[in-house]
């Protein structure tokens, strides 16, 4: 069996959720005997065309002109949307145009398509899935489901019609109720959540006095609330001395590092930003905070469960599938009042922490193990095939 993995982005270019559990899902599906290609950008010069990532094979598309582009749109990253938007469209139009082109000189080397989201790029997959006869998997990444497909995007009309079209991947069960309701049908439907490896080791959460945030500051606060995590915070730092704030994460945090020293907590907070191995910050942390607005199923906090840490998360859809409330962790509603109290309640309590930890530990070694998941994946390639 042949699968195409279709992402725009790829190691080692910048990585978020989706880009992670593709990479990280893909070898375990070799190990089962399927022949991976990830499908990608190619987002740099320093980037090759082709290589191997471990077992897995990679095909960079575009040519020259790609890179080109998406060099001339980084000046512009935090100008409007309309400054970015013909660098952005043209960088996506060459490279539909080389993944069509490749997949119509090479159409009997892939036996299905598989995209790593339902926006634009699902998608695309699902109109070349059409043309070559090819089934395709689009996964729900993020929550709502289908993200809107805007005018940065070339074709975005032809593509929108089809955008909810092909077998979808949804991440919990409540994103595949909104879906069956909205009269997609059970046969193109399956629930597979995020998968995430367990360290050997374990955190100590009650003997730390450090509270973690992971996530990509380039995503603003309208997704991953750092407006609400730092308001809270300053409630909390008078009352516990003793305790830090640690921020890792991509982007640009220089917004927040004001925001911080106008609510007169600087030095209780830490901003490590872009770390490549988040393993020691888990290790030594007390508990994971995730005050997203939005949210398909994080990995950090899959990853912070696989250590050992209890989770304080916003109450939203993409954490009610994995937080259970008082017993690996509390789901909080986005206000900082309700933040900054559930914070000192879990700082507090050591065991607790301890025990809630323990819990999400084996939540995930149970439900979340990519060798599972690969498992259940393959079955619905099979089914598709």
């Amino acid at each position: 069996m042949r699968v195409g993995m279709l992402i725009w982005s790829y190691w080692p270019a910048a990585q978020g959720g989706a880009e992670r559990q593709c990479r990280l899902i893909s070898p375990y599906l070799t190990c089962l005997g399927i022949d991976v290609r990830i499908l990608t950008a190619r987002q740099s010069f320093a980037h090759s065309k082709q290589e191997q990532d471990g077992p897995v094979f990679i095909e960079r598309l575009g040519g020259p002109l790609l890179p080109l582009l998406l060099g001339l749109q980084r000046p512009f990253a935090r100008s409007s949307f309309w400054f970015q938007l013909p660098f952005t469209w043209l960088a996506r139009l060459v490279f539909m145009c080389a993944l069509a082109l490749r997949m119509r000189k090479q159409e009997a080397a892939l036996d299905l398509l598989h995209a790593h989201e339902s926006g634009w790029l699902g998608a695309l997959a699902v109109r070349l899935g059409s043309s070559f006869k090819m089934p395709v998997i689009c996964k729900i990444a993020s929550y709502p489901p289908f993200p809107c497909i805007g005018w940065d995007v070339p074709g975005a009309s032809a593509l929108r019609r089809v955008q909810q079209q092909g077998f979808l991947l949804a991440l919990n069960t409540e994103v595949q109720k909104e879906l069956l309701a909205s009269g997609c049908s059970p046969e193109r439907l399956t629930v597979l959540p995020n998968a995430v490896q367990i360290p050997q080791e374990q955190a100590q959460p009650e003997q730390s006095s450090t509270v973690l945030y992971v996530g990509n500051f380039s995503q603003g606060a309208a997704l991953k609330g750092f407006d609400l995590l730092l308001k809270a915070w300053a409630q909390v730092a008078p009352a516990l001395p003793h305790c830090r704030l640690v921020l890792a994460g991509a982007g640009d945090d220089r917004p927040w590092r004001a925001e911080i020293d106008r609510l007169g907590c600087k030095d209780s907070v830490d901003f490590q930003g872009f770390v490549a191995d988040l393993s020691p910050l888990y290790r030594q942390a007390a508990l994971l905070l995730l005050p997203s607005r939005v949210e398909g199923m994080s990995n950090a906090l899959l990853e912070a469960m696989s250590w050992g840490l209890p989770v304080i998360a916003s109450d939203i859809i993409g954490n009610r599938a994995v937080i259970r409330p008082r017993e690996n962790g509390l789901l909080v509603p986005l206000d900082k009042d309700s933040w900054a109290e559930a914070i000192l309640q879990l700082m507090k309590a050591p065991e607790l922490r301890a025990r809630w930890g323990a819990a999400g530990r084996c939540q995930v070694k149970e439900d979340f193990q990519p060798e599972l998941l690969a498992s259940r994946l393959m079955q619905c390639y099979r089914k598709l095939l």
